[in-house]
């Protein structure tokens, strides 16, 4: 199917007249990027029932369906049908040690992507990778130092941009869901995890952003303490783990 034809199958799924309409509005703005609403995966929450047919008639769509459900599997618990966004409200608990093996993880491929792009504002973290603390709490606001020389959420930030925009992925459908991809939890990283079977062949790293959504799926935030080089994990747990 070309993309006027997938788009209105993909209407035909739909049941709900209001958000029909709202489709039909913008599709009128003949936006070239945006041609499904944001809230389009609401539609299927709390656990995504039926989205098995959204992706049946697109390329890729079967990898890019068991991706899409974990984020569903994560947040479907205690779910409030207010909810605007994707929010994990009860994470399944683990140990401390399997936290810190995904916090490894994601180091190393952020360490990984920075080489393949001779990223030099990671230099200094390549060559001195930082040490990794799992803390049982909330994470702290974040202060700018305006006087730092590295800021690690930022620099991550642009670089999962700049690595992706080296790719060229595989012509797919699927595409049309960047924005509602992104409007599930405000996440680029889960676009770009959820969009991955189409990059895969093009890339030396294997799945880069996986470590990235295992974190999230825990309700976990990070903090880099660059004075003493620790990346800190804050798990905001009521249960005790080991």
């Amino acid at each position: 199917m070309n993309e006027l034809e997938v788009i209105e199958y993909w209407k035909s799924l739909i049941k709900d007249e209001e958000f029909i309409k709202i489709w039909e509005e913008v599709l009128e703005e003949n936006d070239p990027v945006r041609k499904v609403p944001e809230g389009f995966f609401s539609i299927f929450r709390p656990n995504g029932a039926g989205l098995n047919k959204v992706f049946k008639a697109i390329n890729k769509g079967d990898e890019i369906l068991k991706r899409v459900l974990e984020i569903y599997e994560a947040t479907s618990e205690d779910y409030d049908g207010r909810d605007w966004y994707f929010v994990v409200r009860k994470p399944k608990i683990t140990s401390k040690d399997n936290i810190e093996s995904i916090a490894k993880q994601f180091l190393y491929k952020v360490i990984e992507m920075a080489k393949s792009l001779d990223d030099e504002y990671f230099y200094k973290f390549i060559n001195n990778p930082p040490k990794i603390q799992v803390i049982q709490g909330t994470c702290p606001k974040k202060v700018t130092d305006e006087y730092s020389e590295f800021d690690f959420d930022i620099g991550v930030y642009e670089l999962m941009h700049n690595y992706m925009d080296e790719m060229i992925g595989e012509e797919s459908n699927a595409v049309l869901f960047r924005e509602p991809l992104y409007q599930m939890a405000c996440s680029y990283e889960i676009v770009y995890y959820i969009f991955w079977p189409l990059y895969k062949n093009e890339s030396e790293i294997e799945d880069p952003f996986k470590p990235f959504i295992e974190l999230w799926k825990v309700n976990s935030k990070y903090s880099f303490d660059i004075e003493n080089n620790i990346l800190n994990i804050w798990i905001p747990w009521k249960d005790e783990i080991d």
